[in-house]
């Protein structure tokens, strides 16, 4: 049971767990096991103990899967109300404790829950297998390109959260955009209406790369979050590295995912739960605490979002450094003569928190890190005039390195969703600009989504003959 656990929750997060956390849960399961195994034991046989353990194991470790699996049956579906479940489970459990003392023959029960635990396992592993084939499966197919002229390098720099120039002027009070003419001096094309497809960067660069939309997300729902393990790993499989590297191109990775074999700057989880809570989020302890205390408690939610701030910070507070480090290797990145590279950047900005007003000058601490980290659009406003020049230097510096024979991409992956907007809908409203040498901009258009970024690039100076996706927008809980 403990090692079919673990198991299934490395198959699920992946790279998103820490191998030392994991290690730690083991262990305590395993202990805890056995101190529930040795207090049975001054009341039943050996065999009957192990068997009850297991049981109760199951109960409190998969509660959750077991309460989805009900809540998401057309029948079964009232079986997965708190009121009903948690009657049910201790009732059973009861029955099950009082008739144990009975048993006599334990023999086939221990082969069966043997057995069927190891069919969990070869399941999982089987299942883990045909992931990373259907991971690695062409989902494109490309036209052979025969052309033999020299194409462009390809840089992408992706400015987190950064939104539309109207999202600006309507919400941020802003009335000098920066960044927009200084673009257009550059010859660059600034899309307008631009849309991100998803409100969640992992979901948002997984559709870019991979130039479709995914399957299996249902955005009525609020994802689990092993959904976000499924979006780094097409992230990380996308089908546009390896054409591009079968078309000659490098690749250089300063972002916070890996792509390819490329490992990446710096992992981010997207979670703002600890890796231990993470692995035990499904327990039955966790599930009640999380679904019912704050019914019940007062100020157990104000207690809790005291946690989910102190959390956040812990994750954020290196967020400027690694901004910084990414500047720089890009700044550094020094391209050989006569290779075609594709550089790709994330800049964790102007992602809050908003570490620097517009002139530079840092925010303290206890503003930076307030609780309205995420919220206080005066210092969002004055980030992004930050940004804005950090952004135009990084520009500048490509274009004298490749003397402007380069593909530019400056795009965001959604705006923030908590800036006192109205609508939801305005999470989309990102920002999109494109550099193409020579300045032919006929296969841009007004509304284009990031999804489709990479499929006009790959018609342009590929040959190929990608059609463009209807432009949707999906709103991740």
């Amino acid at each position: 049971m403990p090692v079919y656990f673990l198991l299934h929750l490395y198959i699920r997060y992946g790279g998103m767990l820490e191998p030392h956390a994991a290690l730690s849960a083991l262990i305590k399961v395993i202990a805890g096991i056995l101190v529930f195994f040795l207090l049975l034991k001054y009341f039943y046989s050996n065999a009957v103990s192990a068997i009850l353990t297991t049981i109760s194991g199951i109960c409190f470790l998969f509660f959750g899967d077991i309460k989805y699996t009900f809540t998401n049956s057309s029948v079964l579906y009232f079986l997965g109300h708190y009121k009903v479940i948690l009657p049910l489970i201790f009732t059973l459990l009861a029955v099950l404790y009082f008739r144990a003392r009975k048993w006599k023959n334990t023999s086939s029960t221990s082969i069966f829950l043997n057995l069927l635990f190891l069919i969990y396992i070869i399941s999982d592993l089987v299942s883990q297998v045909a992931t990373n084939y259907h991971d690695k499966k062409e989902t494109i197919l490309f036209s052979h390109n025969k052309t033999k002229e020299q194409r462009p390098s390809i840089y992408y720099i992706l400015s987190d959260a950064y939104p539309s120039t109207d999202f600006q002027a309507s919400y941020l009070g802003k009335h000098t955009f920066y960044l927009d003419s200084a673009l257009h001096s550059k010859g660059f094309a600034v899309i307008k209406n631009s849309s991100s497809n998803y409100s969640s960067t992992p979901f948002s660069m997984a559709a870019t790369f991979s130039m479709e939309y995914l399957e299996g997300i249902d955005t009525s729902f609020q994802l689990a979050a092993f959904r976000y393990n499924y979006a780094l790993r097409t992230i990380k499989n996308a089908p546009l590295f390896s054409y591009l590297k079968k078309e000659g191109y490098e690749l250089a990775n300063f972002s916070i995912f890996d792509i390819d074999t490329i490992p990446a700057t710096k992992r981010i989880r997207f979670l703002t739960i600890s890796t231990s809570n993470m692995i035990f989020y499904n327990c039955i302890w966790n599930s009640v605490k999380r679904d019912l205390f704050w019914q019940v408690l007062p100020g157990y939610l104000h207690s809790r979002e005291k946690v989910v701030e102190k959390q956040l910070k812990e994750q954020l507070e290196d967020q400027d450094s690694y901004n910084r480090s990414v500047i720089r290797s890009l700044t550094n990145f020094s391209p050989v003569k006569n290779k075609n590279y594709f550089v790709y950047t994330h800049l964790l900005m102007p992602h809050y928190p908003f570490f620097f007003n517009e002139k530079g000058e840092p925010f303290p601490d206890s503003l930076v890190f307030s609780g309205t980290m995420m919220t206080n659009s005066e210092r969002f406003a004055s980030y992004i005039g930050y940004t804005d020049r950090q952004l135009v230097q990084l520009v500048d510096n490509i274009l004298k390195k490749t003397n402007g024979n380069a593909v530019i991409i400056l795009q965001s992956d959604h705006t923030l969703s908590n800036i006192g907007q109205e609508k939801s809908e305005d999470v989309f409203d990102n920002y999109n600009a494109f550099y193409f040498p020579g300045g032919n901009y006929q296969q841009l258009y007004d509304g284009m989504s990031n999804v489709n970024s990479f499929r006009v690039v790959l018609n342009k100076y590929f040959g190929q003959s990608l059609a463009m996706l209807p432009d949707k927008r999906f709103h991740i809980r």
